[in-house]
């Protein structure tokens, strides 16, 4: 009797352990109509013979997915989010990667050409997600979102190129204001059109009004806005993490242009002579590790600004 017990007691918690192989699995989001619904969410389709949810997305950005979904009558998003899960999937194009519960949102692997079509499956399991697009990579789009220009939220076509920065690689965006600046105090990010691959702001941390020339950091999602110190009617610079775009970024505000440099970082930096090049932080002060930040460097009896990546 007591092995029946033990059998039987194996059996059931075989069976919580799988319960999720084939149980409705539900997504919503930017690409999907109706458009983050918690109450109509649509569900994956489930494949017994592969242990897959797989869905097609026809315009692909960032989703939600849950095991449950809310009704007209309850919270709605209290009892998807109950059962909400999250992944870092950015520059994970046609990679598996590791799903944990959390109400963060899903982000395809990286901006496409339109139309951004992408299929997306789960583990049965819900241990693992995979996105692959069909799309080649397109630029994230990075701007400047504030009380300057009314976030871009109206007017986008005719807003959005004087606030956009250009990419001088896969890491750093720059922008060489023209007739524009930001005011002291004035609240901003730097964020895509959609708030989704880039969206940075102060975290509580670091929500202190910006000095000009001296880098600081930003964090992505970060709730607080950026202000700084004093009016910038130069640049500004950003510097994504190489690893994960997700990573804290660095940002440098400056009266003083930026000078994109051919080959990035202490390679780029071409002067006359011989002699080693010296490095100094924006205060003037002489340092022998210069790390990820705006520098002067002298070399030769010359003097320019680089950024350090």
């Amino acid at each position: 009797m007591k092995k029946i017990y033990a059998i039987a007691l194996l059996a059931m918690a075989a069976a919580g352990a799988n319960a999720q192989n084939g149980a409705p699995l539900y997504i919503t989001g930017e690409g999907f109509e109706p458009k983050w619904s918690a109450v109509e969410p649509l569900q994956f389709t489930w494949d017994a013979a592969t242990s897959l949810y797989s869905i097609d997305a026809e315009n692909l950005t960032s989703f939600a997915i849950s095991t449950g979904k809310g009704t007209e009558e309850d919270g709605a998003w209290d009892i998807f989010n109950a059962g909400r899960m999250q992944a870092n999937t950015v520059d994970m194009n046609g990679e598996w990667a590791n799903l944990e519960a959390g109400t963060g949102n899903i982000l395809a692997p990286y901006p496409t050409v339109a139309p951004s079509k992408g299929k997306i499956e789960v583990k049965g399991d819900l241990s693992q997600i995979r996105i692959t697009m069909e799309s080649a990579k397109d630029s994230y789009g990075v701007y400047l979102r504030g009380g300057m220009n009314g976030w871009l939220n109206e007017d986008w076509d005719t807003l959005s190129p004087k606030w956009q920065l250009k990419a001088e690689n896969d890491t750093t965006y720059y922008i060489n204001f023209d007739g524009v600046s930001i005011k002291a105090g004035e609240p901003f990010k730097i964020g895509d059109k959609g708030w989704a691959w880039v969206n940075f702001g102060c975290g509580d941390e670091n929500k202190e009004p910006k000095m000009l020339d001296v880098p600081s950091t930003l964090d992505y999602n970060g709730n607080n806005n950026i202000t700084l110190d004093e009016d910038c009617t130069g640049s500004v610079v950003i510097v994504f993490s190489s690893q994960n775009l997700m990573d804290p970024a660095t940002v440098t505000f400056s009266n003083d242009p930026y000078e994109p440099q051919e080959q990035g970082g202490v390679e780029g930096v071409v002067v006359d002579g011989n002699e080693a090049a010296e490095y100094y932080n924006l205060q003037g002060v002489r340092v022998n590790d210069a790390r990820n930040g705006l520098y002067i460097v002298v070399k030769g009896g010359k003097a320019q600004k680089v950024m350090v990546k």
